[in-house]
């Protein structure tokens, strides 16, 4: 399943109009003719398009463009600013299913909840804990239906990066079920499970299924 999510791109040179476009695993946008790919605050122009990039974009030495603020001294100001809404569904008491946003932007930093036109604040300052049903008791709803909240999906517990580093196990129900989180550090569980693929935090799709406390 695709999403989209509107998003609003700003730097030196102007602001545009696009949308990250998301199968779950990877995220691109395109942005004055340049595709990138890589995740919010961190994107990589496609390979046959760098040298183009550059003279309309302004990329590290990596020849990314790096969106989050750096604080030490003499640093350079961030490359860009992005203002971005990510669809969710949210999952009432009563079980019926709400059509919801994500209002998400960097420089500022700042991730709001929009419900029924109502605007509420994450109660952590980022994804992994926003969108956890540990943390929303106070929208009073059930949960939010999404890959981090998902039986299907968990973090390798070899260590993760900050976003889009999840493990969706759904290619393998039965072979996770059997072995759980808790055994994927055992001697050959991590090679039988090797369907597996990476996810995002936010993504949800048609299998998903409540994550047991």
């Amino acid at each position: 399943m695709t999403l989209e999510y509107p998003t609003e791109y700003k730097d030196r040179r102007g602001t545009e109009f696009s949308k990250f476009i998301t199968d779950g695993e990877s995220m691109k946008i395109v942005l004055r003719g340049i595709e990138f790919v890589g995740h919010f605050w961190e994107l990589t122009p496609i390979a046959k398009q760098a040298e183009n990039a550059k003279l309309l974009f302004d990329l590290n030495e990596k020849g990314e463009l790096i969106g989050i603020m750096d604080y030490s001294i003499g640093a350079n100001p961030p490359a860009y600013s992005l203002k971005v809404q990510v669809p969710i569904k949210i999952v009432t008491h009563e079980r019926n299913e709400i059509d919801a946003k994500i209002d998400f932007r960097i420089n500022p930093h700042k991730i709001d909840f929009i419900i029924n036109g109502k605007q509420h604040e994450f109660e952590k300052p980022n994804f992994e804990y926003g969108l956890s049903h540990k943390y929303t008791s106070s929208l009073k709803i059930s949960h939010i239906k999404c890959c981090i909240n998902c039986k299907y999906g968990e973090y390798s517990p070899y260590g993760n990066e900050e976003y889009g580093d999840m493990m969706c196990f759904k290619s393998c129900k039965e072979a996770w079920l059997k072995v759980g989180y808790q055994g994927l550090k055992e001697s050959g569980n991590w090679e039988k499970l090797n369907s597996r693929t990476r996810t995002q935090e936010a993504y949800w799709c048609s299998e998903f299924e409540l994550k047991e406390e």
